[in-house]
């Protein structure tokens, strides 16, 4: 992921109509998300800030629960929230970082 302020949604698959209706309200509620816009078959989600500690929380669960590429959270580790973002044992770790090693 070249720019760390815009994440990418590509090819969100829904499984009701009302999946998508959440999906995008979801959107709306995040605080850290400043707006999105679709470009071909992804979506391209701007954010305000740096996530915080809750703001990362989030954005892997909603990651998690619409299966968007994990990998580019990545570039949201840093020395305050590595032990607990980047520790091996967390459900997210193969996804976002592709190995049992932090």
């Amino acid at each position: 992921m070249a720019d760390p302020s815009t994440l990418i949604a590509n090819r969100v698959r829904y499984f009701h109509q009302n999946d998508e209706a959440l999906f995008f309200a979801w959107l709306d509620q995040m605080e850290v998300v400043l707006g999105y816009e679709g470009r071909g078959d992804g979506l391209h989600i701007r954010l305000a800030r740096h996530p915080n500690d809750e703001d990362l929380r989030e954005l892997l669960a909603f990651h998690q629960r619409y299966a968007i590429d994990m990998r580019q959270l990545a570039a949201f580790k840093a020395p305050g929230n590595a032990d607990w973002f980047a520790a091996p044992g967390m459900y997210w770790h193969q996804s976002v970082f592709g190995s049992a090693s932090a």
